[in-house]
């Protein structure tokens, strides 16, 4: 991920927008913690299964925060955890339901509202030139 970050600076990005689910969202605030990145979007992130954030990296980020997860999914806590840690600026929706990552994007009604969600939180955190 960093060299991907690294080679689109290379190519001209004025603003890079990190989003990953599950395990890429655990994968996504590791490398904000490191890379000067315009916001950070996290679906269903674990906080630790394999890949693991500590409570002091999620805070150390300085990026603004998006984290997403379902009300019943099984990291619920750990993404509502990670939300009450970090720094602002900093956001968080629960959808109903238990769905993970991705799958979120599957219900008609989630589905939208998290694409528009997502839409806004970039539009306001790394607007077009």
């Amino acid at each position: 991920m960093r060299a991907a970050i690294a080679f689109a600076y290379q190519q001209g990005a004025t603003k890079i927008v990190l989003l990953g689910a599950s395990m890429g969202g655990t994968a996504t605030l590791q490398v904000a913690v490191s890379v000067q990145v315009a916001a950070v979007i996290t679906l269903s992130g674990p906080q630790d299964f394999g890949n693991s954030v500590s409570d002091a990296q999620v805070k150390a980020i300085s990026a603004p925060k998006l984290f997403i997860n379902s009300q019943n999914d099984d990291y619920a806590s750990q993404t509502t955890h990670m939300y009450d840690v970090a720094s602002a600026p900093k956001e968080i929706h629960l959808y109903p339901g238990s769905a993970h990552g991705t799958a979120i994007f599957d219900d008609p009604g989630d589905g939208s509202d998290l694409t528009q969600r997502i839409l806004t939180f970039v539009a306001r955190y790394a607007p077009a030139n």
